[in-house]
């Protein structure tokens, strides 16, 4: 219907327009509308600075400029107001709500990831854009660079703080001092400590200013830490100020104590070493079956990762074969000398072999599938193991040492072979700070250091790693150390006595 309509009122056009003249039908002068004014977007808007948002104070949301708006064409609308920052080494964009208002959250994101988490006054070059829209047409606009200040909000942070507890009689003492870097608290806001802990150790962290005026309570912003119930024996977890529950370590040990300030948060990670013990070393006359003394720390496992860890060498299964069962025991048993074999970890039946299998207290002599060269990879958290073939090595080695600058890089300190490919010495003193490396044979041939990840680093923040052919220099402070190498692998740890 509606067709037929537009049809027919183009034919009554088209006969109306017409008129009768000298020569018969003349069409008529066509229709003529005004033409429209072009459409004319602004270009620009003007933004000034709010002056300083102190973020510790301010609302959910904040006025992040003082806009004044371009003047639209009629029917034009602006939209998607964006704040845009600029820094040096961060750039952003935020969508803005209500006027040019910004949650707080993502301007203190930005003041973090360009300044780091100080409260202090920080300034970031900024500018405001949007879109000016009418009848499906779109431009985008922007303002002026301007200056936004804004002042991080950060939690309190003291210049020191020290483990209480079980280890010093819950005296608000200094007696167990973290470590912390030379930067600013909260450019760096991680404190660590190595501690040995006795069992069911209980545990609060206390301020400098606490320990200064040797109080409980509160000095000013500074208070005890703690958790937040009671008896909480997790090894992670939140810090709580005010008057908090004490935390709880059930396991002796020793452990790394790292606190993030600016988190508020806790880890305590264990640095207990697990060894061998069984036939699959030939102990030589140093003793079999042992878990007191030095011949029991010779057959280290090397660490994977967090609560995993390898030993790689030559295994055997059969009845005749030189090297076959064993267990793992944690230094803890021998560091308190109680040859307490129910602490042992073994597989679930003696004498197994098994390419996987579960780890229990007191269990079996754990056994290879056959005698050649394998890995056995133990995840101490899930209590289980593994075993895979790997390949024989077709290289043999005489001698792997240590040189370095204790010997001003022109002797060698030799190891001894415990197990085929696998090195120790034990209780070697370095009387001062010093660099070194592995090497093979008295010469530089084959020789093992740092990976490119842990270049220059010092031993007494990575105990353990992957070492690399022709790899940087382990540095390694004075003291007394015990070291372990893989030759096959690269593995290697270091204990320091």
């Amino acid at each position: 219907m509606k067709k037929i309509f537009l049809i027919l009122t183009s034919a009554a056009l088209l006969f109306s327009a017409c008129e009768k003249g000298d020569f018969g039908v003349k069409a008529a002068d066509p229709q003529a509308y005004a033409q429209e004014d072009a459409l004319v977007f602004p270009e620009s808007m003007t933004a000034t600075s709010v002056g300083t948002i102190n973020l510790a104070s301010a609302e959910d949301t904040v006025l992040v400029a003082n806009v004044t708006e371009p003047t639209l064409p009629e029917g034009c609308t602006l939209t998607n107001a964006c704040i845009h920052f600029t820094g040096e080494n961060h750039e952003a964009e935020f969508r803005l709500i209500d006027g040019y208002r910004l949650e707080k959250e993502y301007i203190q994101d930005v003041m973090e990831s360009c300044f780091g988490g100080t409260p202090t006054e920080r300034t970031i070059t900024a500018y405001i854009s949007a879109d000016v829209e009418k009848d499906g047409e779109c431009s985008y606009i922007r303002s002026n660079d301007f200056d936004f200040k804004a002042i991080p909000e950060a939690p309190f942070i003291s210049t020191g703080y020290y483990l209480i507890g079980t280890v010093n009689d819950w005296a608000v003492d200094a007696s167990y001092p973290f470590e912390h870097s030379d930067q600013n608290v909260y450019d760096d806001p991680i404190f660590t400590m190595t501690v040995t802990l006795p069992a069911d150790c209980w545990w609060k962290i206390a301020p400098k200013e606490n320990v200064d005026a040797g109080t409980w309570d509160p000095v000013g912003e500074a208070t005890i830490l703690g958790v937040e119930n009671n008896g909480d024996t997790s090894l992670s977890g939140s810090l709580v100020p005010g008057n908090p529950g004490a935390g709880e370590v059930l396991e002796a040990g020793k452990y790394i104590l790292t606190i993030n300030m600016m988190d508020y948060t806790y880890e305590f990670k264990s640095l207990t070493e697990y060894y061998l013990v069984g036939a699959v070393q030939d102990w030589s006359g140093l003793g079999s079956w042992k878990l007191t003394g030095d011949a029991s720390y010779t057959c280290i496992l090397y660490h994977e990762s967090d609560g995993v860890f390898s030993y790689t060498g030559r295994f055997g299964g059969s009845e005749n074969a030189t090297y076959y069962g064993f267990k793992l025991f944690s230094s803890n048993i021998i560091d308190a000398q109680s040859g307490d074999w129910d602490s042992c970890l073994g597989g679930e039946n003696d004498n197994e072999a098994l390419e996987s299998g579960n780890l229990v207290s007191n269990g079996g002599a754990i056994c290879a599938i056959d005698n050649g060269y394998r890995k056995f990879t133990f995840n101490i958290a899930s209590k289980t193991y593994t075993q895979e073939a790997v390949d024989t090595p077709t290289t043999e080695y005489t001698y792997i040492s240590l040189i370095g600058g204790f010997n001003s890089w022109s002797g060698d300190t030799e190891l001894t072979e415990v197990t085929p490919h696998n090195w120790m010495i034990r209780n070697f003193t370095l009387d001062s700070d010093t660099e070194l490396k592995f090497r093979a044979d008295h010469d530089w041939t084959v020789n093992w250091g740092w990976d490119g990840d842990n270049s220059g680093a010092s031993v007494a923040d990575v105990n353990a790693a992957t070492l690399v052919g022709g790899g940087g220099n382990l540095v390694v402070p004075a003291g007394t150390y015990s070291f372990y190498l893989n030759d096959i692998t690269g593995q290697f740890v270091v204990v320091a006595q």
